[in-house]
């Protein structure tokens, strides 16, 4: 396993960790197919004489402002986020990221000559900002992936008034955008994010938690949370749970099979890192207090610098406990 960046750096708090454990997310085969339907919808309505471009008369100050959101959240959006992952070394990123966008803006420019129409009907730059997007945004830090997305929809609304782009023909670019970078996130998965052993020690010490000789577990308890093994100032085996950026992913889909499937179920939505952390906390304190063998719980909180989740339990050797 790769080591985070040094601990409170930019690289922690931006990107997520560069572990050589790689997974395929369901989301990224739900953007592929939204994707594909996108596209394949808006230049349709193309095909179909839904040919009206965006021309509106915009003041010299407003056409200069639209212009400047345009730039901002396409071009200089790729631009920022190759600089920012080559100062990062993020190279492998980099080439997938070219390659995406230089596939979605290929593909754009086939479709125009299909259709035998202009670039305005099937945007390339739309296209490259989506698949870019989509490859940057998924290793970006939770709280950074909104304002990402944010800037790339502000900038490509802006892009359909700049450039005079038909609207539907700029949606299935955006579409094109979104299926080529899911498949190549599907082709080469998602760093998992995982957190080093050598930097445990650093985000549970703001708990009041001092470990050693941290280990890793193979097998995690649930998709999007790393457990480890260590042991405490004073000799015991503690577990420490971290739930990462995936955790709520994961955990929704679980949930959303087992209410699909098992009959009288629950559908339990719960969208935030801290709040499966303190699910699984209460749930040992609750076992705990019936005397049923339940680990005890030492410390939970939200971390710094990515926002990780730490659950500290330290289980009972006298008899079984759950999991």
């Amino acid at each position: 396993m790769t080591a985070l960046a040094q601990p409170g750096s930019w690289h922690a708090r931006l990107l997520a960790t560069p572990t050589s454990r790689r997974r395929r997310l369901p989301s990224d085969a739900v953007g592929a197919m939204l994707g594909a339907a996108v596209a394949a919808a808006g230049w349709l309505a193309v095909a179909a004489g839904v040919r009206t471009p965006v021309t509106p008369h915009l003041g010299p100050a407003v056409a200069w402002l639209v212009t400047l959101v345009a730039v901002g959240g396409t071009s200089a959006f790729l631009g920022v986020s190759v600089l920012v992952c080559a100062l990062a070394g993020r190279w492998a990123l980099i080439a997938r990221l070219i390659v995406a966008a230089g596939v979605a803006a290929a593909g754009c420019v086939a479709v125009a000559r299909g259709l035998g129409a202009g670039q305005e009907f099937a945007p390339p730059l739309v296209a490259a900002t989506f698949a870019g997007a989509m490859l940057v945004i998924r290793t970006l830090a939770v709280p950074v992936r909104a304002w990402s997305w944010a800037v790339v929809l502000a900038g490509t609304g802006a892009q359909v008034v700049a450039a005079g782009l038909v609207p539907a023909g700029a949606l299935a670019a955006a579409g094109l955008g979104t299926l080529t970078g899911s498949l190549m996130q599907l082709a080469f998965g998602t760093p998992d994010g995982s957190v080093a052993p050598v930097n445990v020690a650093h985000l549970v010490s703001p708990l009041g938690v001092t470990v050693r000789d941290v280990c890793p577990e193979p097998y995690a308890p649930t998709w999007g949370v790393a457990r480890f093994t260590a042991v405490d100032g004073e000799g015991r085996p503690l577990d420490i749970d971290i739930y990462g950026r995936d955790a709520p992913e994961g955990q929704l889909l679980s949930r959303l099979w087992r209410f699909v499937w098992i009959r009288n179920s629950t559908l339990d939505l719960r969208l935030r890192r801290a709040d499966h952390a303190a699910h699984a906390a209460g749930l040992m304190l609750w076992a705990r207090a019936l005397d049923v063998g339940a680990p005890a719980v030492v410390a939970v909180r939200r971390t710094d610098p990515a926002g990780d989740v730490v659950l500290v339990t330290r289980r009972r050797l006298d008899c079984s406990f759950l999991t």
